[in-house]
């Protein structure tokens, strides 16, 4: 299944300026009907893909969150297996079979140069926050047919940094906003 990075704007923004900005970081702002319905948009928000080429599978978003979740199943499976009676060296043994197995399912391996990446797309989040035109807006790293149904995790921009980008959670809305939410 696909997934697309998408980020969601009030329909009263100056969508040229973001448009321009986004051209600056290779990617799209390009108009979309969210899919498969619209109940996860903010209120007065319009949705837009931000793809160049044809998906945003090979991104950097969210592999740590999700390097790390493969990572605390894998130990409490191995956790299991002890308890049944395998040896240690078996459950390494299992382990870095498993490990591998799931390397080579993935398809797209975790970049060690991920920093780079992610500190790139909070660049792009903070320029975005920065224009005039845009105080706050909807991301979303979006999978094919599948809806974002969780509530929105409101960031303000003194907390955008590499690895919150790296943490970014598959069909979850994050609404970055200029302005700490304490005032």
């Amino acid at each position: 299944m696909c997934k697309f990075v998408e980020i969601t704007l009030p329909q009263s923004t100056d969508k040229g300026a973001i448009r321009r900005l986004m051209d600056q970081y290779g990617r799209n702002l390009m108009d979309v009907k969210p899919f498969p319905n619209e109940s996860w948009l903010p209120p007065g928000h319009s949705c837009f893909n931000t793809c160049a080429g044809h998906c945003d599978c090979s991104t950097q978003l969210g592999r740590l969150w999700e390097d790390e979740a493969k990572e605390g199943r894998l130990a409490e499976a191995a956790s299991s297996l002890r308890k049944r009676g395998w040896s240690a060296a078996k459950v390494e043994r299992w382990l870095l079979d498993k490990s591998r197995k799931i390397r080579r399912a993935d398809g797209v391996h975790f970049n060690p140069e991920w920093e780079l990446a992610a500190e790139e797309w909070s660049n792009l989040v903070k320029k975005l926050l920065n224009l005039t035109t845009c105080k706050s807006f909807g991301f979303a790293l979006h999978e094919c047919d599948e809806d974002v149904s969780y509530p929105a995790e409101k960031v303000p921009l003194s907390d955008v940094n590499a690895e919150l980008m790296g943490r970014i959670r598959t069909n979850q809305l994050y609404l970055f906003t200029r302005y700490d939410l304490a005032s």
